[in-house]
């Protein structure tokens, strides 16, 4: 998803980051929807290409596009970079009171998900969906938050304020040199670690690419991007307990196959008998993402690695 959450260049997820991904951004905008008074969804406005997630401008539009308000919040999801545009009006009421609750929103600690259990994998997989759950509201907010930031950009922008590009608080602080929450800057994909547990030197290719301008925005950009690889490190430790405790019971071959699989067929792997299609769909996606990262050339990797940095709009 480039629009708005992630924008230029981005890693390849594996199915299991992507799928999981997709449910989370979808499960947001359907709250952020209901609390801005537009239609909700019926199925997910975005589509997934190369392993990695961005939202679908047509389903937006056909979605939003029969009220200005609506229009608004399609303009800030699809180019939160541009100014408002004709026929755009911001929901002003409900704006306006989440605006304000988001403040105070903001300083709140990040929720605390609790270690996983030693326990057989379909306590896991509870215990996962239960932390998930946990972490759902507050990452709607951080989407909410998102969203009225870029309507608020938009707007100053049509009013003709040259605005600088921003980061996200943790972004913000390492770049400035500052003590930051590393677990926070990452990849988008549990099955990768964030750079709270990466080595010193993954680190460096990042900083050619922040601008000298970029600074941290004083309304809510970047916050869904940081708080969900937070919540991500959060939930990694079941994952890789739930693939082995799969992997002893013969379920899946390795640990790690968990990774290459959808999140929405998480359930299959913590019984007994292993399902017969298993083994190929597993071979098939690690082949589809390995495949995807060996393509990439030197230059795009470093960007990959720059893009938890990557200055939004």
């Amino acid at each position: 998803m480039e629009d708005l959450l992630w924008p230029g260049p981005q890693p390849p997820l594996s199915h299991f980051g992507v799928t999981l991904l997709r449910h989370v951004v979808v499960s947001g905008l359907r709250y952020c929807c209901y609390h801005l008074g537009l239609p909700l969804p019926e199925s997910p406005p975005t589509r997934i290409e190369r392993l990695r997630l961005a939202l679908d401008g047509a389903a937006l539009s056909r979605l939003l596009g029969e009220t200005a308000e609506g229009r608004a919040v399609r303009g800030a999801l699809l180019a939160p970079d541009g100014a408002a545009g004709d026929g755009e009006r911001a929901p002003a009421g409900a704006a306006f009171f989440h605006r304000q609750r988001l403040r105070w929103a903001r300083r709140r600690p990040p929720v605390r998900l609790a270690a996983p259990p030693a326990a057989a994998p379909v306590a896991l997989e509870h215990h996962f969906r239960k932390q998930l759950s946990r972490a759902l509201p507050g990452l709607a907010d951080a989407l909410l938050d998102e969203i009225l930031s870029a309507l608020e950009r938009r707007r100053r922008r049509r009013r003709g304020a040259a605005l600088e590009p921003c980061l996200g608080a943790q972004a913000a602080a390492w770049t400035a040199g500052r003590r930051a929450r590393l677990e926070c800057l990452g990849a988008p994909d549990p099955f990768t670690a964030s750079w709270a547990v990466e080595e010193p030197g993954v680190l460096e290719p990042a900083a050619p690419a922040t601008p000298r301008g970029a600074k941290r925005s004083a309304g809510g950009r970047g916050r869904f991007r940081e708080l969900y690889r937070g919540v991500l490190d959060g939930l990694r430790p079941t994952l890789i307990g739930l693939g082995g405790g799969a992997c002893g019971q013969g379920v899946l071959g390795h640990p790690d196959d968990l990774f290459f699989l959808p999140f929405e067929l998480l359930g299959d792997l913590t019984g007994e008998d292993k399902p017969g299609w298993v083994e190929a769909a597993v071979a098939r996606n690690r082949g589809e993402y390995f495949g995807l990262l060996r393509e990439a050339p030197p230059a795009t990797r470093a960007a990959w690695a720059a893009a938890p940095l990557r200055p939004l709009s």
